[in-house]
């Protein structure tokens, strides 16, 4: 029993040692995915309150309500954009601050 649970130990070992430069490899790639992520469902939390604060702002007047979104969307778009340029930096090893 001793031999069959060192062979075990042994092959197990193998494998992760063997998987390593996989895993390391994928690491980036994923890190990347994740901030990209995290850069989308801000994005989607601040095209909320965009509408949340537009309607707070004029509850009366559409037209102005409208704008007001329209606005705020934008200055969301472009933070994300900013967003996934870091990422991207960070995922070519360059500094975030100079993408």
């Amino acid at each position: 029993m001793r031999s069959f649970t060192g062979l075990l130990l042994a092959v197990g070992t193998a494998c992760l040692l063997l998987a390593s430069p996989r895993v390391a490899a994928s690491e980036a790639g994923r890190d990347f995915a994740q901030c990209v992520l995290s850069c989308t469902s801000a994005r989607a939390t601040c095209d909320r309150q965009c509408g949340d604060d537009c309607r707070a702002l004029f509850p009366q007047s559409a037209g102005q309500r409208d704008a007001c979104v329209s606005s705020c969307v934008q200055q969301c778009m472009a933070t994300e954009a900013d967003c996934k340029s870091v990422c991207k930096a960070i995922k070519n090893g360059q500094s975030p601050n100079t993408p």
